[in-house]
């Protein structure tokens, strides 16, 4: 049997919630939302066993990679710069050489599984920055 990650979205957004649980559920990837610590508590300990790897380590994106993914969530079809990614990820300007938005955004492609050679989700615009390409869609969360 084929090994698909599960990876657990914590957002107290219904909607970013559910985009992003309805993109990587289209993308092959199993996904459970959930909005707070107490459901994050209640998961795992009903299901922990399902998200470790071969060495007992929990899997899922790094604090960085979320924060990324989830600022193209919100600007979808939007070509962001480095400035703009910097600021709206860490707060901050990017210096005149800093390439660290370059190396998250390829990191974040390898945990989409995004091919860098021919992304679908996370393009390259060639001399302004990068664009989430997917259309999205919103759905009421239910109450």
């Amino acid at each position: 049997m084929e090994h698909v990650d599960h990876i657990l979205i914590v957002d107290d957004e219904p909607e970013i919630r559910e985009r992003a649980g309805n993109y990587l559920r289209k993308n092959g990837l199993r996904t459970t939302v959930v909005a707070d610590g107490r459901q994050i508590r209640s998961f795992l300990d009903t299901t922990a066993r399902h998200l470790l790897d071969e060495d007992h380590t929990l899997v899922a994106l790094s604090g960085a990679q979320y924060r990324l993914l989830r600022v193209f969530l919100y600007h979808p079809q939007h070509v962001l710069n480095r400035d703009q990614l910097l600021n709206l990820t860490q707060g901050r300007d990017a210096d005149l050489f800093d390439r660290s938005i370059d190396l998250l955004v390829s990191r974040l492609r390898q945990r989409l599984l995004d091919d860098a050679r021919e992304p679908a989700c996370i393009k390259t615009v060639r001399s302004e920055g990068y664009v989430f390409s997917l259309a999205m869609e919103i759905l009421e969360a239910d109450q």
